[in-house]
């Protein structure tokens, strides 16, 4: 199996690898490196399980743009709300669900179908921060943020996006951009997600419902 990852002429690191790192959802610092770094590699096929989560996915936005709008907010949604925020070591790129705006106050929301996790609510604080730094239409408009669940929402003031957390989120995107402190750790919970083939990470862990770690048993 050989790779066919090219790489980028500039570090590209999407919100949702920093997120996962500043939260301690994931520790795997290599992925989200060698998808900064590389393009056009294999991945994994997807899952009828990630057909199923898209579908429940778009229902729940579409459900929170209706509320929004009915609240009086001008909406607008996902590939509308790219963004690429330029740094000397990369590019920190995102693309948040919703960003609605009333009476010059504005709300990032991001809408999850899956159990809550820390990297949400840091995704969403990480929009806060960039969203009014490069995209021209919201500069000067102070954003709070909202994660809204199939069972319920987590709302987050704009004071959470303070000095401390902006410069966490510095330091983890500058190493990752750089990589040499990219760590890779591989583990059932790490590889079962990622989209990297063993082409480019032979590290990669696969298991199936026969195989797995066994050792000795017990008596507990």
């Amino acid at each position: 199996m050989s790779s066919t990852a090219a790489i980028r002429t500039s570090p590209s690191i999407w919100v949702t690898g920093i997120a996962n790192l500043l939260a301690g959802d994931k520790q795997c610092e290599w992925a989200v490196w060698f998808k900064s770094h590389f393009q056009n590699f294999a991945r994994i096929p997807r899952s009828n399980d990630a057909v199923t989560w898209q579908l429940n996915h778009t229902a729940l936005l579409q459900r929170t743009v209706a509320r929004l709008i009915s609240e009086g907010y001008t909406v607008t949604t996902e590939n509308q709300n790219w963004f690429g925020l330029a740094g000397s070591v990369g590019t920190l790129s995102g693309k948040p669900d919703i960003i609605a705006v009333r009476d010059g106050d504005g709300l990032i929301v991001d809408t999850k179908t899956g159990t809550p996790r820390a990297a949400d609510r840091v995704q969403v604080m990480l929009y806060m921060w960039a969203v009014p730094k490069c995209l021209l239409q919201f500069r000067g408009v102070r954003f709070d943020g909202r994660v809204v669940y199939g069972t319920g929402e987590l709302w987050m003031p704009g004071d959470e996006v303070d000095a401390t957390f902006i410069g966490r989120a510095r330091n983890t995107i500058r190493a990752v951009a750089d990589g040499q402190r990219a760590r890779k750790v591989p583990s059932f919970n790490e590889c079962r997600f990622c989209p990297i083939t063993e082409a480019d990470c032979p590290e990669r862990l696969v298991l199936d419902g026969s195989s797995g770690v066994r050792g000795e048993t017990d008596e507990f």
